[in-house]
């Protein structure tokens, strides 16, 4: 009868150690993964298990052979910086750093982090295509780029053109927007940013307003031609033209009643008055013909047909 020493003696060498390993309740390769339920402490005795090479194929990363496998110290949470260095819950592993992100939680894959706050850089006006980039109006942000307009009429304006609310335009020949936006030539060519008047040129900001005589006018502060060609400031009731309004002070100008030049002696239901010093003031017996003119000795404030306008004087009542 044989003996168990000599079938020992007959096995191979490889066959024998594995004999001796299953004896000794060890796992049967060192390249079987370990189990999750493996506490961190316990698998760094144990000892890392890792593919040769430890490289990432995809993307050409350098990897490092952990505990847990092959990990990349620059961003993994777990190891970040060196093998087992846990980042704390809230933090990032960048650049093999663990710090706590700008915007917390953190931002949509869509999203960008600008200043503490979650943005859209497809959308949004003042961080567009990338944080800071501040699309100056009109200009919106359209797909990251600044744009003129807005939905299918958004593009990008050429180097000779400005975005002007309409759009698009060339400052140099838009008739309606002449040397700047919004300035109209009224139907007239505009040459080199300046509209043709008769035999004028206005001047950048200005609008022809008789071509026949080459009058041009700055309807934003002329007051003769406030808003408009035919609209003019009431030096009564007014202060001066702003921004095309004609106005008292901070105020619009000031009523001239419901009753109108030359119907003079109908009374309005709202009282005619007068600007002074910056304010509305009604016109009666307090204030008459001028700002502060009381009328005095049994006479009343009463209008008369003047040059063009109504004229207010202190007068003895008829009859």
């Amino acid at each position: 009868m044989r003996t168990s020493r000599g079938l020992f003696h007959r096995l191979p060498p490889t066959a024998y150690g594995l004999l001796l390993a299953l004896a000794a309740g060890c796992p049967s390769s060192p390249d079987l993964p370990l189990p999750r339920d493996v506490p961190r402490e316990d698998a760094r005795d144990v000892g890392p298990t890792c593919d040769p090479g430890c490289t990432d194929t995809d993307g050409g990363v350098e990897l490092t052979c952990c505990a847990n496998g092959c990990v990349d110290l620059h961003s993994d949470l777990f190891n970040c910086g060196t093998c087992d260095n846990e980042c704390p819950l809230g933090e990032e592993c960048q650049a093999g750093i663990c710090y706590t992100p700008e915007c917390n939680p953190v931002c949509l894959s869509v999203q960008e982090c600008c200043g503490g706050d979650c943005k859209d850089p497809m959308s949004d006006d003042l961080n567009c295509g990338d944080c800071g980039n501040e699309c100056d109006a009109p200009l919106r942000c359209v797909g990251g780029v600044c744009q003129c307009g807005s939905g299918a009429t958004a593009r990008v304006c050429t180097p000779s053109q400005e975005c002007c609310p309409s759009g698009c335009v060339d400052l140099e020949t838009d008739a309606n927007n002449c040397g700047a936006c919004g300035a109209s030539c009224g139907g007239l060519p505009c040459t080199a940013g300046r509209c043709s008047c008769g035999s004028t040129t206005c001047m950048t900001g200005q609008t022809c307003c008789d071509p026949e005589d080459g009058l041009c006018a700055d309807l934003s502060s002329d007051t003769a031609h406030c808003g408009g060609c035919l609209t003019s400031c009431d030096p009564d009731r007014s202060t001066g033209c702003v921004d095309g309004a004609c106005m008292c002070g901070a105020e619009e100008q000031c009523p001239s009643g419901t009753s109108m030049y030359p119907l003079c002696h109908d009374w309005p239901v709202t009282p005619p008055h007068r600007c002074c010093s910056g304010e509305c003031v009604r016109i009666d017996d307090f204030s008459c013909s001028r700002c502060g003119q009381v009328c005095m000795g049994g006479t009343e404030c009463s209008p008369s047909i003047g040059l063009f306008s109504c004229v207010f004087s202190c007068e003895v009542p008829s009859g």
